[in-house]
Formats: structure tokens, C-alpha cells, sequence
């Protein structure tokens, strides 16, 4: 199949384009004012990204062309989803460190475990499953910033699982976040948990990957408000759905299918419960659900007039607060 190629504009074109073919109006923004944005701030792709939560007129003399859409709102729209990924990355950043301080805290508990038995299981069992990808992935990371961990305990280019001399206090180290979950559910299916249920706590660490890779990447979250991305694999983690039934009771089973069925906010739901359900510690849950919060209810609402009319963003940003505001009051 022939791909569509768009020929390259520059910013005065761009600014044309939204104008004149987009139907893009700079009234709140003005022409100038895009114009200085999109040199030093954000490029076009990115922001023209955000006009997919805008209908557009489905017939003459507008078709297509947006309804209701001025620059500022992309604009705006942009920035808040810069800093919402900021502070995505921080809680994410405490799930996995938490996780892999309990995996840890449990194998000190564990009698019948020294720490290396189950890497050495852990490796065997990637090597029936997936012709030992785990270690060869770590084996070529030997210039990495793990470098030295990874010549200290696994110096063979070829490893096989007898090849190396890892323990699981050291191999979460040099593991992949993806990678780690894997040894987190073989952990946990080997020596079940007292305190949670590996199946669910599983299917939300993935759901923190999935989110982790997206901002590690810097890819556009709110973008995708109303449409949601393309993934043939997803399905909505029943367990978010009850959840937020039991404790949220002004959310409607209709919001909540709808609101969930979205891969950006599900992930975004399942990386709050995994991060209250998993960090130990109240000060950094606290410091982060008082960030989240102060972002939702003050940095969100600065220019709330933009959103009003939008009801994509308006009812996703309720669902989100009414999530938000009860982890503020609880934690």
C-alpha cells in the first residue's frame, strides 16, 4: 500500500495550514504568539497532535474543518501534558523501586530461598521459553551505567543459566522494568504472597510499564482523550473497574466503562492503586499524591475556560479529579 507523505512546511505554513485547511482560529493565541511557541517551545506535529479531541464539521462549506478549536488550547493542552507526565514519572519511579523492595524484604523472610536458587530457576525457565533472551540482553549491556554488576556476576558473552552468578538482590538491578515483572510473577507463583494476589498485582505492574514506557519516551498522553490509541491486545482490568465501584461511589458504571476503556487512563487508574498498594512509605506517598493533587486542582484549572465546551476533556477531567481527590483524602 502507498503511503500518504505530507511535504515539510515551515512555521509560517504551518500557521497557514491550521488557519486555512484546519479551520484552527488564533483569537485567544495570536498568530505571532504560535509562531514564537512552536520555535522554542513544542513543534507542530506534537501540538497539532492534541486537535484529535475536537469534532469537526461533517458538512459544507466547513467540512472539515475543527469546531470550536483556537491554538491556546493546544497550546495549553500540551503543556499540561508535559507536566502530567513529569509527575507520571515520579510515582512510576516509586512502584518500581517499591516492588523491588519487596520482593526483596519477602526473600529475607523466606527459608527455603538464598537468593540465587531462584535466578538460576528464573534463567532456566527463560531459556525453555524464550531461548535465554533475559541474559543475553544483559550479557550486551556490559558498557551500560550496570556495567560493573554485569561483568561482576555475568562476565560471559554467551551466558547459559549455570554461567552466571546472580542473586535477586543484585539481578533486579540490571533487569529491564519488563524483564523484572517477569521475575516479580515467578517469585510470587513460586512462593505466594501473603499480603497480595500475584494475578492482580501482576496485571497492574504491566499496566506501570505500559504507561513507564510511554513517558520514557516522551510520547503524548492527552493527545488520545478522546479516541484512545489503536491496541488490539487491550482489555479493561476488571479489578479497576471494582475498585473504583467500592470507593468512588460518584463514578457511574457508565463513566467508569467508558472512562477505563481508554489505554492512557485505565494505565493511568491501575498505576495510582499499584502505587498506594505497593509503597511502604507514607512520606513519599504522601508527597506525591499532594503533587498530583495540587497539579489537578490548581495547574489543570488555570485556564479552564479553554475546556469547558469540550466535553472529551471536560468529563475526563472529572473522572480523573474524583479518582485524584480520593487518594488525597485517604493517603
Amino acid at each position: 500500500m502507498q503511503q500518504y507523505k505530507k511535504r515539510k512546511l515551515s512555521i509560517d505554513q504551518q500557521i497557514a495550514h491550521m488557519r486555512e485547511t484546519k479551520g484552527i482560529k488564533f483569537s485567544v493565541s495570536t498568530e505571532d504568539d504560535a509562531k514564537d511557541f512552536l520555535q522554542t517551545s513544542n513543534y507542530y506535529f506534537r501540538v497539532k497532535s492534541y486537535a484529535k479531541n475536537y469534532d469537526k464539521f461533517q458538512a459544507p462549506p466547513r467540512e472539515g474543518k475543527y469546531i470550536n478549536l483556537d491554538f491556546a488550547y493546544l497550546k495549553e493542552l500540551s503543556i499540561i501534558d508535559m507536566h502530567f507526565k513529569d509527575i507520571i514519572h515520579r510515582i512510576l519511579e516509586a512502584i518500581e523501586h517499591f516492588a523491588k523492595l519487596q520482593i526483596v524484604n519477602d526473600l529475607e523472610n523466606n527459608p527455603s530461598e538464598d537468593g540465587y536458587n531462584i535466578v538460576r530457576l528464573f534463567f532456566e525457565n527463560d531459556l525453555m521459553i524464550n531461548e535465554n533472551r533475559i541474559l543475553n540482553t544483559i550479557s550486551k549491556h556490559k558498557n551500560s551505567y550496570c556495567g560493573n554488576l554485569i561483568n561482576k556476576y555475568c562476565p560471559s558473552y554467551n551466558p547459559s543459566p549455570n554461567d552466571q552468578a546472580f542473586a535477586l538482590w543484585n539481578v533486579e538491578e540490571v533487569l529491564s522494568f519488563g524483564d523484572f515483572i517477569k521475575l516479580f510473577e515467578f517469585y510470587y507463583t513460586k512462593y505466594p504472597s501473603q499480603t497480595f494476589d500475584i494475578k492482580k498485582t501482576r496485571s497492574l505492574l504491566w499496566s506501570a510499564r505500559m504507561l513507564r514506557n510511554a513517558v520514557a519516551h516522551d510520547n503524548c498522553l492527552l493527545n488520545s482523550v478522546r479516541t484512545g490509541y489503536a491496541n488490539n491486545n487491550f482489555k479493561i482490568n476488571l479489578y479497576l473497574n471494582t475498585y473504583i465501584q467500592k470507593n468512588i461511589k460518584t463514578i457511574s458504571q457508565q463513566t467508569r466503562s467508558s472512562k477505563l476503556s481508554n489505554p492512557v487512563i485505565h494505565d493511568f487508574v491501575a498505576s495510582l492503586i499499584l502505587f498506594d498498594e505497593i509503597v511502604t512509605s507514607r512520606e513519599i506517598k504522601k508527597s506525591r499524591i499532594d503533587e498530583l493533587s495540587s497539579f489537578i486542582n490548581t495547574r489543570c484549572r488555570n485556564h479552564k475556560e479553554y475546556f469547558e465546551k469540550n466535553s472529551y476533556l471536560s468529563s475526563t477531567y472529572q473522572f480523573i479529579k474524583k479518582i485524584v481527590d480520593y487518594y488525597a483524602s485517604v493517603i
